[in-house]
């Protein structure tokens, strides 16, 4: 799990989080907070986890389903080369799978540095279940 804080303006209020399984892979939450949406945020976290996926596991496809409903989801999804295709068990649903590989960039021995990277405007507090 990944926590956005903005800590310049908001004093660390909780912007965002992404919740992700690592043995999976699959991405079960992304959420940002309403006022704060369409700020890069949620596409933030959502780098972060599959940067942490493949620095800790290497190359996986990550997996998250996304009601058909939730544009602004799946078009983040897009934005990123994320496939989707309609779920065969519930047609309200998209799969959703991307493969991520190691490169130079994403591989590191602690990937806290690139997460910080990657939430540029933004603290990341991993938080270990």
């Amino acid at each position: 799990m990944f926590v956005a804080e903005d800590l310049k303006t908001d004093k660390g209020r909780i912007l965002g989080v992404i919740v992700f399984d690592l043995e999976q892979p699959y991405i079960h939450s992304v959420g940002v907070v309403r006022d704060r949406r369409r700020e890069g945020i949620g596409s933030s976290l959502k780098r972060a986890s599959l940067a942490e996926m493949v620095a800790l596991v290497g190359t996986v496809t990550a997996v998250s389903s996304v009601h058909k409903k939730n544009i602004p989801m799946i078009k983040l999804n897009e934005g990123l080369g994320v496939k989707s295709t309609k779920d065969p068990e519930d047609g309200d649903y998209l799969l959703s799978a991307i493969l991520v590989e190691p490169t130079p960039d994403t591989v590191t021995t602690s990937s806290t540095p690139l997460i910080r990277a990657l939430l540029r405007r933004f603290r990341t507090r991993e938080q270990v279940n």
